[in-house]
């Protein structure tokens, strides 16, 4: 091994240990509850429906033709 990966295999552990280490987690308390609007949901009849204005069209036209004789 050459000397710089040495260097390397060390220094980088080292590193990671030494920033794990320099944080200090502070323990908050959490924040409050958000307030939020509540409302009841009653079941009732709904009419499913719409209409769309449209035109529909081929974009390739082919012959569809039987390969046996008889009816298909």
């Amino acid at each position: 091994m050459k000397s710089s990966e040495t260097l390397v295999l060390l220094f980088v552990p080292l590193t990671m240990i030494l920033a794990g280490c320099a944080t200090k987690v502070e323990s908050k308390a959490p924040p409050p509850a958000p307030i939020v609007e509540v409302s009841e949901a009653a079941p009732s009849d709904a009419d499913i429906y719409a209409e769309y204005p449209a035109q529909t069209y081929a974009r390739n036209m082919v012959d569809v033709r039987g390969r046996v004789e008889g009816y298909i």
